[in-house]
């Protein structure tokens, strides 16, 4: 974007206490969203019946896998939000 674009979206942030995810936070959320996009391929391949070529799948079946995976992240996610949110007292001098 333009330098005035990006400065008016930066004060509006600001003045709003709205702080884009950075760090482990971001790439958390990054982790998740790309889960959720493989779901959404396994899905549509579910509803088609194409699956394996025979309506099938072989080996593992690849929707619970990735609904679990996204389940699996998202604790991660709850648990790393809940730490940032109450920091260990004991470290604090």
């Amino acid at each position: 974007m333009g330098q005035m674009t990006d400065a008016k979206t930066a004060a509006w942030q600001e003045a709003h206490g709205i702080k884009p995810a950075t760090g482990d936070r971001l790439e958390k959320l990054r982790e998740m969203s790309r889960s959720a996009y493989e779901l959404i391929q396994v899905i549509e391949l579910e509803i088609s019946g194409i699956r394996d070529g025979d309506g099938c799948w072989h080996g593992s079946d690849p929707l619970d896998g990735t609904v679990l995976e996204i389940s699996d992240r998202w604790q991660l996610f709850k648990r790393a939000a809940k730490q940032e949110a109450q920091p260990d007292t004991f470290l604090q001098p």
